[in-house]
C-alpha cells in the first residue's frame, strides 16, 4: 500500500492516464474516484479521496484479487484509518 498525501487528484489522474498502467476498470463506491488493473493474481486498486491518493497491491496465491481488493477498500474503517 501506498499513500500520497498531497495533490491525489494530480496522482490519480497521471496514472490512470499512463499507458503502462494498462486497461483500468473504474469503481464507484470508494473515495471520490477510484480504478483498478487487474492481471492473473494480482490487482493494484487506486483512489483518490481530499488530497491523499491511495494504492494498493494485491499478490494472491488464489481466488479473485479484484474481488478482495474491493472488500479492502471498501471496508469503512480501513478507509478511515488510511486517510487520517
Amino acid at each position: 500500500m501506498n499513500l500520497i498525501p498531497k495533490d491525489g487528484r494530480g496522482s490519480y489522474d497521471n496514472l490512470l492516464g499512463d499507458p503502462a498502467t494498462g486497461p483500468t476498470v473504474q469503481v464507484s463506491g470508494v473515495g471520490t474516484a477510484a480504478f483498478y488493473v487487474a492481471k492473473p493474481g494480482t490487482a493494484a486498486f487506486n483512489f483518490y479521496r481530499g488530497d491523499a491518493f491511495v494504492a494498493i497491491v494485491l499478490i494472491t496465491g488464489g481466488g479473485s484479487p479484484i474481488d478482495q481488493a474491493t472488500v479492502l477498500v471498501r471496508t469503512r474503517r480501513a478507509l478511515v484509518s488510511v486517510l487520517q
